[in-house]
C-alpha cells in the first residue's frame, strides 16, 4: 500500500474534523443523553445510551461493549431524570 501523499492526509483529516462537528451538532440538537433508548440505523436494533462522549460518539450498555457515531442513531424514547440517575448509579456501582 502507498502512504498517503500530504494532501490526501490533509483531506481525510479534513474529513472527520467535519464529521466531529456535525456529531457534536446532532448530539446538542437531539439532547441523547444516558439511559435513552436509540435505534441504531445500520443494525436495526434499540440500544441503552451507556454515556455520549465529548466527541459525538455514544456507547450503549451490554456486551460486547461498542460505540457509534451519534449521527448513526435515532432518539426512540428520552430517558426521565429518575431513570437517567437509576441507571448512573447501577454503572458507577458495576465499576
Amino acid at each position: 500500500m502507498e502512504p498517503l501523499t500530504e494532501e490526501e492526509l490533509n483531506a481525510y483529516v479534513a474529513a472527520r474534523q467535519e464529521e466531529r462537528r456535525i456529531a457534536l451538532l446532532y448530539a446538542a440538537a437531539t439532547g441523547i443523553d444516558t439511559g435513552d433508548l436509540v435505534y441504531h440505523k445500520e443494525s436495526g436494533e434499540i440500544w441503552l445510551v451507556r454515556r455520549v462522549t465529548h466527541d459525538g460518539w455514544i456507547e450503549w450498555c451490554g456486551w460486547p461493549k461498542g460505540q457509534a457515531l451519534i449521527t448513526a442513531v435515532r432518539l426512540v424514547y428520552k430517558a426521565t431524570p429518575a431513570e437517567k440517575e437509576k441507571l448512573v448509579r447501577e454503572i458507577a456501582q458495576a465499576g
